[in-house]
């Protein structure tokens, strides 16, 4: 072949890769790097095309004959650590970023790839130094605050974590998965109001986003607001009519408030969508051995579920953006043992503050849900007269205030890093 027709091959394969022709061009390519093996373009063309044809393993040992030749080729180490990275070899694609960066230190997107890896090994300390270096180096760097809250509140060090996610709505306030992240974090501190005005946020600038909405219902069944609750989960199926979780949360509303048979449906349903859905079988298990009549004073909002969401980006190059929910199951505040839901608030210390009337706060805590569980087997019209009255209110801020004693430490340390509202 004359040095012309191996010049035209590499043209025309240019013009394949210009135009989406992967597999015209990785034809094309191969056959060009057979009459020119040493040339770079032509080799680190055909690790990309080899790439974009699904080939990884071949598209690696490509650009690792460039590597052979150059060690110290900056892009071609980038590309042979996406690729590592694009197959879950993450130890080899940490070796390989930390080899970009050391010839080029600067490369602020090895260093957010480092901390997605390294939280992804379990290496929290370290995915929180490289997150914090992508916003020492790019300050406008949005993905790295949502990444470096969610690893600090891994880490079980949730003032950082609210602090870090109300400096990125500094920098993008209307950011909706900043808007998200922020008020997980606030209805984990038992700050409901502030965490639905951030799920409104994160709607306002994501409209339909369904996680929002979700935990948006779940807090308004919270708070005893059923009906609202309620149109509020029938609203999310109005768009996403498959939406398993919200099916699900209907079913947990109508047990509550004693409609069985109608809880029944909306977990058949839910089921139907999902065979493999355990929260709705387990809810549907429980609601059919109830269907005559339920244990005194039992809540089964533990039943509710929150949508998990991972928001990939597809540019090579640019992993994962982390959202909170994706190493978080939300568990809802009223439960009568382990209060937990996302983070654990650290223990107030210990004072005579724990008694109230001579009667320990757990003990009236456990007494005033029982009152309110009872509430559900007055008959259908009392019950409403109840879900009405100034009864209901005091109740629920006497629950919410015993309970708010125990997360009062992370509150008082928290509000220093929260917006006026």
């Amino acid at each position: 072949m004359s040095q012309s027709d191996v010049s035209d091959t590499l043209e025309r394969a240019r013009v394949s890769i210009k135009a989406g022709a992967w597999e015209t061009a990785e034809g094309l390519l191969k056959h060009y790097v057979s009459e020119a093996p040493d040339d770079r373009e032509g080799q680190l063309l055909l690790g990309i095309t080899l790439s974009k044809t699904g080939k990884l393993d071949e598209a690696v040992r490509t650009l690792n004959r460039i590597l052979a030749h150059n060690p110290q080729d900056g892009e071609v180490l980038y590309d042979v650590a996406i690729l590592y990275y694009r197959q879950g070899k993450l130890r080899d694609a940490l070796v390989t970023f930390t080899e970009v960066l050391d010839v080029d230190p600067n490369r602020v997107v090895c260093y957010y790839t480092i901390g997605n890896i390294q939280r992804k090994l379990g290496n929290l300390k370290a995915a929180i130094m490289a997150y914090a270096k992508v916003i020492e180096l790019e300050a406008g760097y949005v993905s790295a605050y949502n990444n470096l809250g969610i690893a600090y509140a891994e880490s079980h060090d949730y003032t950082k974590a609210a602090h870090v996610l109300y400096q990125g709505l500094a920098v993008a306030p209307q950011d909706p998965i900043l808007h998200f992240n922020y008020g997980v974090v606030l209805e984990a501190d038992g700050r409901l109001e502030e965490a639905a005005n951030e799920y409104h946020e994160a709607l306002y600038h994501r409209p339909h986003w369904s996680e929002p909405l979700h935990n948006l219902g779940v807090l308004l069944f919270k708070r005893g607001r059923y009906s609202e609750a309620q149109v509020t989960f029938a609203g999310i199926l109005e768009e996403s009519p498959h939406d398993i979780h919200a099916w699900n949360n209907l079913g947990v509303i109508s047990e509550d408030r004693g409609y069985i048979q109608e809880a029944i449906q909306h977990y058949r349903r839910a089921l139907e969508l999902d065979s493999t859905y355990e929260k709705a079988a387990a809810n549907l298990n429980r609601a059919l051995k109830h269907i005559d009549s339920r244990p005194r004073g039992q809540h089964v909002d533990e039943g509710l579920d929150a949508r998990m969401t991972s928001n990939i980006w597809a540019e090579a190059g640019v992993p994962d953006v982390l959202c909170l929910f994706d190493a978080i199951k939300m568990i809802p505040i009223i439960k009568e043992e382990a209060e937990i839901s996302f983070v654990e608030a650290p223990a107030p210390p210990a004072s005579s503050e724990g008694d109230l009337w001579g009667i320990k706060k757990n003990t009236l805590v456990g007494l005033f849900k029982y009152l309110k569980g009872l509430i559900n087997y007055l008959p259908s019209e009392e019950r409403e007269l109840f879900m009405q009255s100034e009864v209901r209110s005091n109740l629920e801020k006497m629950i919410n205030t015993l309970e708010g004693s125990r997360r009062g430490l992370f509150k008082e340390i928290q509000s220093r890093f929260s917006p006026e509202k």
